[in-house]
């Protein structure tokens, strides 16, 4: 059995003068977030693995009212040059716990996004994988190609649209006119427990 090792990066804000996180995870696998209303600030945990893990940096910039944070390689990375590099993998996970003030702008490729709680302004832009939404009290939108999404408990008016998949709901009325989160997907599910 082979072990990988595992870097584990954490960053935490406090008293910030940003009120805004964009967060471009590539590589992630795993991205969770939740939203607070007693908590002060903003913590970020980054971990990766994987035989390339090591090679891969977190980047954290603030400019103006933004903190950015992307995966990036490192300056020191050299590229992938073997017969055997495309089995070669990156693997990471991103924990976000954040105050309920903050908006939160997610990119994401091939993850499994699960969410929960209170944040000003919620965007998620997703691939594949799949995108999970506990007791979610935030407006905003959410757009997949392929990634289904599941709601539990929200506390919010939605709107919900997929061109290929299927809208379910156990609500009455799925789609609302006044709606706070607008969730649309190309051919992925929209369950909504």
């Amino acid at each position: 059995m082979i072990v990988w090792p595992q870097k584990v990066v954490k960053k935490t804000w406090e008293g910030t003068n940003f009120s805004k996180i964009l967060v471009d995870a590539r590589w992630a696998s795993e991205i969770s977030f939740v939203g607070e209303e007693n908590f002060n600030g903003l913590e970020i945990i980054y971990s990766s693995d994987g035989e390339y893990g090591n090679d891969i940096i977190p980047k954290f910039k603030i400019n103006s009212e933004i903190l950015y944070f992307t995966e990036n390689y490192s300056p020191t990375f050299y590229q992938f040059n073997d017969k055997l590099s495309a089995h070669k993998f990156i693997s990471s996970q991103v924990k976000i716990k954040l105050n309920s003030k903050f908006s939160l702008i997610l990119y994401a490729n091939d993850s499994k996004i699960n969410g929960e709680g209170q944040i000003d302004f919620l965007e998620i832009y997703q691939r594949n994988g799949s995108c999970n939404l506990y007791n979610l009290r935030s407006k905003g939108n959410i757009k997949t190609i392929d990634a289904d999404i599941y709601i539990y408990n929200r506390d919010i008016k939605i709107s919900a649209k997929s061109i290929n998949g299927k809208v379910k709901s156990s609500y009455e009325k799925v789609i609302s006119k006044d709606s706070g989160l607008k969730i649309y997907s190309l051919n992925g599910d929209i369950i909504d427990n």
